[in-house]
C-alpha cells in the first residue's frame, strides 16, 4: 500500500473501536473523544473540515471542551485537511507539541529479534500499580513533565481489560531505566506501540531496541500483521532499523480551556 493507503485504512480501523476511558462522537469532518475521567484531556482526531466553514468547525470544537472544562488536544496528520490545518489551530491558541512520524511496520515474515546475551538490565513485564508507578517514573524523568494521570489510566486497564495492555520495564540494579507499552484494541487490526522511553544515562545501548523486541515478540505471537506507532525524532531512526516504514507527520496541538 502507499503512504496514503495505509493512512486511510488505520483511520477506517480506529474510527469502528473505541479508546478506554473516552465518549467518542463521530462526525463527517471529524472524531471528538470526550474523557471520562477528571484530568484527562479530550481529543479531536481524523480531521476533513468542509471547506470556508474551517475556524467556525474549529470553534465549535473549542466550546464544546470549554462547556465541559475539559483540556483537550487536536491531533493533526499531515493529510488531514485542510492542508494549513496547523496554522488555522495555532491562530486559535492551540500550541503545538513536538512533530512526530506515524509508522507502520508490516509483521508478515518479519523474524524475531536476537535476544541480547547478557544485558545488564531486566525486561519485565508490568502486572500492578507499583509497576505501572515505575513506569511513570520514567516518562516523567525522560520528558520532564508530571504524569501521574497516567498510573490511573495504566493501573485501571491492567485492572478492567488486562488483555488489551502489555506493559514493559526495563530494569538495572532494581532501578527502572526504560520504558514501553502496546495497545492491543479489541477488533482493531494496528496493535499500537506506546511509552518508548530510555533514562538519558542507558541510551544507545540497545535497551530501547530490547524493550521493542519483547513487544514484537508478542505482537507477531497474537498473529498480528501490522504494528503502529508515532515515533519521536530520538525513536525514528531505530524503528526505521527494525522495519518501520514512514506514513506521514503528526503534530499534536494543545488547548488549554481554563
Amino acid at each position: 500500500m502507499t503512504e496514503l493507503e495505509f493512512f486511510h485504512s488505520y483511520c477506517a480501523d480506529r474510527k469502528r473501536i473505541g479508546v478506554d476511558g473516552y465518549e467518542a462522537h463521530q462526525f463527517d469532518h471529524l472524531v471528538r473523544y470526550t474523557s471520562r475521567h477528571p484530568g484527562v484531556a479530550g481529543l479531536v482526531i481524523y480531521t476533513n473540515l468542509r471547506a470556508g466553514f474551517e475556524v467556525a468547525q474549529i470553534q465549535e470544537q473549542i466550546a464544546c471542551f470549554q462547556a465541559l472544562r475539559q483540556n483537550f488536544e487536536w491531533k493533526v496528520y499531515e493529510f488531514d485537511r485542510p492542508g494549513n490545518l496547523q496554522k488555522l489551530l495555532e491562530s486559535q491558541s492551540f500550541v503545538p507539541g513536538e512533530m512526530e512520524v506515524f509508522m507502520i511496520c508490516s509483521l508478515k515474515g518479519h523474524g524475531s529479534i536476537p535476544e541480547y546475551e547478557k544485558p545488564p538490565w531486566d525486561v519485565r513485564m508490568i502486572r500492578d500499580e507499583p509497576g505501572v508507578r515505575d513506569v511513570v517514573a520514567v516518562q516523567e524523568q525522560v520528558w520532564g513533565q508530571n504524569f501521574e494521570w497516567l498510573v490511573g489510566q495504566l493501573a485501571r486497564r491492567l485492572r478492567d481489560d488486562p488483555g488489551s495492555l502489555a506493559i514493559y520495564c526495563a530494569y538495572a540494579d532494581g532501578q527502572p531505566i526504560g520504558t514501553g507499552w502496546t495497545d492491543f484494541p479489541s477488533g482493531s487490526a494496528f496493535p499500537e506501540l506506546h511509552g518508548g522511553a530510555v533514562v538519558e544515562a542507558w541510551r544507545g545501548r540497545k535497551v530501547y531496541s530490547d524493550l521493542y523486541r519483547r513487544r514484537l515478540a508478542e505482537a507477531l505471537e497474537r498473529g498480528y500483521d501490522f504494528l503502529a506507532v508515532d515515533a519521536a525524532p530520538l525513536s525514528r531512526p531505530i524503528l526505521e532499523k527494525l522495519g518501520f516504514r514512514p506514513v506521514c507527520t503528526t503534530v499534536p496541538m494543545r488547548f488549554k480551556v481554563a
